[in-house]
């Protein structure tokens, strides 16, 4: 786990200049919710394909990311699957 971890922060550093933040005002701390929705999801698309390469889509700022990571967003068990599996298949192209 520790290594999966390690391997999800390197790519955060190598591909997301911000780290976990998005939007005009960066100096907020990230929700919980949007770190758990990346954190899980990248090192899920990493596990799928290590050498992944950030393809540049902007996830951060899409209008779905948006809508599933909300600071208040629901924490029913198919709500986190939905937006966790949201980030991890844009990641991987799908």
């Amino acid at each position: 786990m520790k290594i999966e971890f390690e391997a999800m922060i390197d790519f955060v550093i190598k591909h997301f200049p911000n780290g976990f933040r998005s939007g005009k005002n960066l100096d907020k701390t990230t929700s919980r919710v949007k770190f758990e929705s990346l954190s899980v999801g990248i090192a899920l698309a990493l596990r799928e394909k290590n050498n992944l390469q950030y393809q540049g889509n902007d996830l951060l700022n899409t209008k779905e990311f948006k809508e599933y990571a909300k600071r208040y967003a629901s924490s029913s068990k198919v709500k986190v699957a939905r937006r966790i599996e949201y980030a991890r298949d844009r990641l991987l192209g799908k």
